[in-house]
């Protein structure tokens, strides 16, 4: 089982690592029972422990099970819909739960689509990038402008983002909504990909089951100011820490996001969700598909590390294994200088 769990595999093949986890799970619960009945013949009491362990399990499976049905079982329909990114490189996929749920930033939600070829197993973890709490979603209408026309507007302004509220695609105009954004790899999210390019362009139903949501926040309410890094599809992690600070906005605290990303698709897409409130928000976006436009992580730190003076600075990083290392070793060089910093690392490593 821990040969089967190396990241590398759970990353490319994770319906190979779920069969394989919960068939060797099985086979060991199994294999332990009857160790126990033919050498010991329940004399010594070590069954008790695999009963406990066997109880674990199950309740584990029976308890994922039971919330699956109750948020989208019989009489209960989680709506969605889901649209290519221009580009065609990303999904965006909104869902509209059947039953209300209490989510937020630092959080997963396991998603399956039983429209698309379904097996049980093909259940697989995304982080929650936004959501609507307002009664009625912002929907993308006539009046509004289209995405390449702020696609447009942006370049000649790429981090003007107070323009431009969020904009969520929802199936109900009375029901509140959870945004995820989704790069297709192998299995079910490639599936996904190949069904929506046969389709026509535009926001497209689609059948979801969700279970979640899963994972807790950084805590960073006690830090004067925080920085956000990121790049690429890390900005999924992000980019709830924005729209939570937007929404609460504890006293005398301030944030910076700074993310990098190939596609200026990538990031048109990441301004258009940007929360409209940007008090306190600073915005730097950068797009690293031309000549000398790579960020400069350690000078982004020690900028920001200026800000706080002699108070903590928190600092999130979430995206590529060397994006995180370079952050890592910056904020060890900054702390080495006398600033107070406390790193907190997202990573997608289930």
């Amino acid at each position: 089982m821990i040969a089967f769990s190396i990241l590398p595999l759970r990353l490319h093949f994770y319906e190979t690592f779920v069969l394989v986890h919960i068939a060797l799970t099985i086979l060991a619960l199994i294999g332990c029972w009857y160790h126990i009945s033919l050498l010991f013949a329940k004399k010594w009491g070590y069954e008790v422990w695999l009963y406990l362990a066997i109880a674990f399990w199950a309740w584990d499976r029976f308890t994922r099970l039971g919330r699956l049905l109750y948020y989208n079982g019989i009489g209960v329909r989680t709506q969605a819909t889901a649209e290519l990114l221009p580009g065609d490189d990303l999904i965006k996929l909104v869902i509209v739960p059947g039953r209300g749920w209490r989510y937020g930033a630092g959080q997963h939600t396991f998603l399956s689509f039983p429209g698309l070829g379904y097996r049980p197993w093909e259940s697989h973890p995304y982080s929650i990038v936004g959501w609507s709490t307002s009664p009625t979603s912002s929907i993308a209408s006539s009046t509004a402008p289209s995405l390449q026309e702020r696609s447009s507007s942006n370049e000649k302004n790429p981090t003007d983002i107070t323009s431009h509220p969020i904009h969520i695609h929802s199936p109900s105009d009375n029901a509140k909504s959870i945004t995820f954004l989704i790069r297709p790899y192998n299995g079910i999210t490639e599936t996904l990909h190949r069904y929506l390019v046969n389709k026509s362009r535009g926001p497209q139903p689609i059948r979801v089951w969700a279970e979640g949501p899963h994972g807790h926040a950084a805590k960073l309410t006690n830090f004067e100011h925080v920085l956000l890094i990121g790049g690429g599809i890390g900005i999924t992690a992000l980019l709830p820490y924005a729209q939570a600070f937007a929404g609460t906005r504890i006293e005398k605290q301030t944030m910076t996001l700074a993310y990098t990303a190939r596609e200026p698709e990538l990031i048109a897409t990441i301004q258009q969700m940007l929360p409209s409130d940007t008090e306190g928000l600073e915005v730097n976006l950068t797009t690293t598909n031309c000549e000398n436009s790579r960020m400069d992580i350690g000078a982004v730190i020690r900028r920001e590390s200026a800000k706080v003076g002699t108070e903590r600075l928190a600092v999130v990083v979430c995206g590529p294994p060397g994006l995180a290392d370079e952050v890592r070793r910056e904020a060890v060089a900054v702390v080495g200088s006398g600033k107070r910093v406390h790193l907190f690392e997202e990573s997608f490593s289930w």
